[in-house]
């Protein structure tokens, strides 16, 4: 059986396809993890409003205001990151300071999608 071009390069696709899938983005499994990827999140929605600002997609005091937003969950990451440090997950307590921000973020996020 003859190996044609197109063959070989559906055949070399799907390989590379199957294995980077096990390179792919894991999701956060221990505090300190969901708190690092809020703190990405935080970069990136900042990101996101200076961009928007840059392109005048929103106005200078719109992005002031999304500023504020971000600042707060930012504030409230840096709190917790602190209390990891010292006390651990505190009863889980950090972990759901952690996803009640991600929410808030989240929120402010969607709100920049439809800009």
């Amino acid at each position: 059986m003859k190996i044609r071009s197109y063959q070989l390069f559906i055949l070399t696709l799907a390989f590379m396809l199957s294995a980077c899938a096990q390179f792919g983005l894991q999701k956060p499994q221990s505090t300190e993890d969901r708190l690092r990827y809020a703190q990405s999140q935080v970069s990136a929605a900042y990101r996101t409003i200076g961009d928007l600002k840059a392109k005048r997609a929103i106005t200078a005091a719109e992005g002031a205001r999304y500023f504020q937003r971000v600042e707060r969950v930012e504030e409230g990451l840096a709190s917790a990151d602190v209390v990891l440090r010292t006390q651990g997950d505190a009863g889980g307590k950090v972990s759901e300071h952690i996803a009640g921000l991600l929410a808030s973020l989240v929120a402010v996020q969607n709100e920049l999608k439809t800009r």
